[in-house]
This record gives structure tokens, sequence and C-alpha cells, in this order.
């Protein structure tokens, strides 16, 4: 049995790249030609820490694994763009629930500040970096992780590139396309930047209401519900980098241009985190939450079930009266206190409408 075990691991090629500051064992089965194709697999990613092995490498918990089929000529842009994603996929399980993991490019300046540029898949993110990146350090053109003490964990992955006449992404590495290293400096999130595209030629950085901005940066997580107040973690980052912004990109040869905005201090509105604490005393409780958080633009709820609210006009009023478990009396003057009596009908209707519709999107029950 071990020397069938060992006959096994000799058959295997393996591999270590890292992906926020966690080598990631890569395999493939050995096979003529396969150590040519190996090689050029991982040339991509050069700029990672790439260390081969000599020998098997053993598993562990703190080094996640993926498996490359045999390795062929003909598929090969194929299996490089698959490798992308399999190791990208596997850091993100592994990280869960120990960092922040948004959907985002990093360049990162000389003094280790960086600047997350947040946006869905076809918004333009690797574009945006190969410009930016040749005069900042490049971190990502995909995924950041950011710590509990805002610090950042680059993944200099192979940019996924375009090619017309390709079927594949061709994954390329930062420096083959004259890219900067990482700065020799603490690397700490100083900038959440949601991109945008505008037809203009000029690129624009504005800032974005904070409730608004958290709607944008909750789709653009991995496993976000797995850290703890999840919301409050993204409002602290805010906090602490001076509000969102977004980056409303012109043509590519212009980004540059604005680039140190994404970088540049400001000041982010004041925000509470609200949740349910007390009984409810009417006829209506706030459902069981993840996390919820009150800015001057509404209160961003994110339900048990993982849906999305965000709560404008009257309504963050009352779900903050229910969370302290106010009585319909002191909802009532809570509501007037705040923003006054409604100019038709009393409060306890106006009041009783707003708990219905609240309850309707799901953020309510009815007792």
């Amino acid at each position: 049995m071990e020397s069938t075990e060992i006959a096994e691991q000799r058959t295997l090629l393996e591999a270590q790249v890292e992906a926020f500051g966690t080598g990631v064992i890569v395999r493939t089965p050995d096979a003529p030609n396969a150590r040519e194709l190996f090689d050029e697999l991982l040339l991509a990613w050069r700029d990672s820490t790439v260390l081969r092995a000599g020998g098997p490498i053993k598993d562990d918990r703190e080094r996640p694994a993926v498996t490359v089929p045999a390795l062929d000529r003909q598929g090969f842009e194929s299996q490089a763009y698959r490798l992308t994603v399999q190791v990208t996929t596997a850091a993100l399980e592994f990280h869960r629930g120990r960092h922040l993991m948004l959907h985002a490019g990093g360049i990162a300046r000389d003094d280790g500040a960086v600047a997350a540029i947040v946006g869905p898949s076809g918004r333009g993110k690797t574009t945006t970096i190969r410009n930016l990146a040749r005069d900042y350090g490049y971190l990502s053109d995909e995924t950041i992780a950011i710590t509990a003490q805002n610090l950042v964990l680059p993944y200099r992955k192979p940019l996924s590139v375009i090619v017309d006449g390709r079927r594949d992404k061709l994954q390329i590495a930062p420096s083959e396309l004259g890219l900067r290293p990482l700065p020799d400096a603490e690397l700490h999130i100083a900038g959440l930047v949601l991109l945008e595209r505008h037809g203009e030629e000029e690129s624009t950085v504005q800032s974005v209401p904070l409730a608004a901005a958290m709607l944008d940066l909750v789709q653009q997580t991995s496993y976000l519900v797995e850290l703890p107040h999840p919301l409050r973690r993204i409002a602290e980052i805010a906090e602490a980098t001076g509000g969102v912004r977004s980056l409303r990109a012109g043509v590519p040869e212009r980004i540059a241009d604005v680039a140190e905005h994404l970088f540049a201090p400001g000041e982010c509105e004041p925000w509470a985190q609200i949740i349910p604490t007390d009984r409810p005393r009417i006829p209506y409780r706030a459902v069981d939450v993840v996390d919820a958080i009150e800015c001057a633009d509404g209160t961003v709820v994110l339900t048990g079930d993982r849906q999305l609210r965000l709560l404008t006009g009257v309504a963050p009023v009352v779900w903050r009266g229910l969370c302290e478990g106010d009585s319909w009396a002191e909802l009532e003057e809570r509501v007037r206190r705040t923003v006054g009596a409604p100019p038709e009908g009393s409060v306890r209707e106006a009041l009783e409408a707003v708990c219905g519709e609240m309850a309707d999107v799901g953020v309510l029950d009815r007792r």
C-alpha cells in the first residue's frame, strides 16, 4: 500500500502560488509534455510567489489545493483561465469569515495606501487597473481582502485579458504588461471606490452617500454574511477611509488623471448600527437580521434570509423605534419629533400604513 501511495504521488506535478498571503497548491497529472506545459501555466503567475515542489507537497489546513486536469496544448488557454478561477475560488473559500472580500481591483501608493476599485464582472476593472497600475503598485484586478485591522492582502494574479478571436481570456503576468510591483510598505485600505462607466472622455471622482454605496458594495462581496456584523464592518472601513467614492471612468488613457483623488481624505457621514434588542410592544416586530446600519440617506437592512433592503422616508424612524421597543405612543412621539406630523390623517394611521408596507417587503413581522 505504501509503495502504491508513493507511486501515485510521483504522478503529480505540484507547485504553490500565493493568494491573500496564503499558498494555494496547484497539482496536475504528470504525462508527456506536461512539465513544459506546467511551467508555461505557472509563468503567468510569476509575479505572485510561486514555489516549485521538489517532492510531493503535504496537505494541511493552511494551504488550499486545486487540481488541473491533464494538460494539453490544444486546450491550454482554457485550462489557464480555469486555473485562475479555481485558485480564486479556493482562496476565497479558505478565507471565508476571516476578512472582508470585495470583487475589486487594487492599486497601492508607495506609502502602502490602497485604493480598492469595486465593480461587477464586465464593468471594466481590469482595463482600469491596467491603466492605473503603470504608476501604482498592482494588487489585483479581481479580488481584494481587507483584514479586521484594515490591512490589505494582495492577490497578484495574472490579469485576465480579452483578445479578439480568443474564446477564453488570456492570463498575462502583471510585469509582462508593464505594471508596477508592490511597494515595500504595509498595505492598508485608504479608498473604497465604486467603478462606473460613462460616455465622457474625462474621468471624474465624487462622493457617494453611504447607504447607497453600501447597497452596491454588499452586492460585490464574497461570503459577507460569514463575518460578524458585516454591514458595520463596511461602514467602519468607509469611515476610516473618508467615505465611499465613485470613479466614473472615461477613456482608458485619461483614467490616470484622477488617480490621486481615489486616495484623497474625506469625511464619512455619521452612521449607527440599529438591530433588534428588545421585545416588541406593538403588533409588529423587526425580523431577524444579520445586520442593519442607519445612515443619513436611509437604513440598510440585511435580513436573516440574506435579503438586502433600503429603508427611506419614515421607515428608518419606525425601524429604530421598534428595535428599541417603543410602544405606539412612544413611536408616535418619535415620528413627530423626527419628521413631524403627516399632512393628512393622524400619526397613528400613517404609522400603521408604514408598518404594513415594511411587513410586505419583509423587514417587519406581523404578530
